[in-house]
């Protein structure tokens, strides 16, 4: 059983959390991809998970109804997409039609090793870092089971409709 001070804790992790309204990863990527910034690196998927906000919220909610206290939830979707698919439903989301450049993960590494050493030699941060690069290499995928039997989690929102959604809302609120 985790306690803090006789506290019943059920611990939840997510993926990562995007939705209208997110100032972090999916705003970031949807602009590179606006400036056609967003290339394809390396040749491997780079799966990817993704929990939109409202279904995030959603698991949250029925660990805190229904989970095991000591227990651990994964919340996410069942499915994770590969990076290359987000720039492709980003850029239809945005109107953009561009073939992305190529750039092996070799040559992505050791330029945003570049990159960050140049912006913070200039007391600026770096707009990618190696281990951004290093992260959206890696095949992230996640069981999530556990919370689908015992909390009745499943995800409502899938990345192709929410990342369209996340978009519109960037445009309406003069994000992007």
């Amino acid at each position: 059983m985790v306690t803090h001070k006789g506290l019943p804790a059920v611990i939840v992790r997510f993926s990562m959390v995007y939705g209208p309204g997110d100032p972090r990863d999916i705003l970031k990527l949807t602009r590179m991809t606006k400036k056609g910034l967003f290339p394809r690196v390396g040749n491997r998927p780079k799966l990817t998970p993704l929990i939109h906000v409202d279904d995030a919220v959603q698991g949250l909610l029925l660990s805190a109804a229904k989970g095991r206290i000591g227990e651990t939830y994964l919340i996410t979707n069942p499915r994770s997409i590969p990076f290359d698919e987000i720039r492709k439903i980003l850029q239809e989301a945005l109107g953009i039609h561009r073939f992305p450049l190529y750039v092996p993960e070799w040559a992505a590494l050791a330029s945003a090793s570049v990159i960050e050493k140049l912006c913070t030699g200039l007391g600026k941060t770096p707009p990618v870092t190696r281990k951004n690069i290093e992260s959206t290499l890696a095949d992230r995928v996640f069981a999530i089971r556990k919370a689908q039997q015992e909390l009745g989690f499943e995800p409502q929102v899938v990345p192709e409709v929410g990342l369209k959604e996340t978009v519109a809302w960037y445009r309406q609120n003069g994000w992007i």
